[in-house]
């Protein structure tokens, strides 16, 4: 039986604390054994640049920013969310959400532009 072990990191917005993540993914994935990876936010590391230094090594999951998503119109985070999708189409897929929690004040046709891009 495998076991999966995801890394979920709340991060502070400081350049130092993403030059720290930076500099201990190799030996979060290579010793640790962590399958993915979530918590992403556009001001610390955008989800598309972590695909890009992650994949194929770890699953990214969500990532859509918050902030971006309370604030960006729906036709927006369509345009996003879809882009996202057609980047990592062929190479290992890609688990669509936040990038970090769901809050109360997140309009919810905004979420809902977010979670229906998977059906377009």
């Amino acid at each position: 039986m495998k076991i999966y072990c995801l890394f979920y990191i709340s991060k502070s917005p400081t350049e130092k604390r993403r030059t720290n993540l930076l500099e201990v993914y190799d030996d979060i994935i290579n010793y640790v054994k962590i399958d993915g990876k979530h918590s992403y936010e556009d001001i610390i590391q955008p989800v598309e640049e972590a695909y890009e230094l992650l994949n194929p090594r770890l699953a990214v999951l969500g990532g859509i920013d918050i902030d971006f998503l309370c604030r960006s119109s729906p036709e927006e985070i369509r345009v996003r969310c879809k882009a996202m999708f057609e980047r990592t189409e062929s190479r290992g897929g890609y688990a669509i959400g936040t990038g970090n929690s769901t809050p109360y004040y997140l309009p919810a046709e905004n979420f809902f532009a977010m979670v229906n891009t998977i059906y377009e």
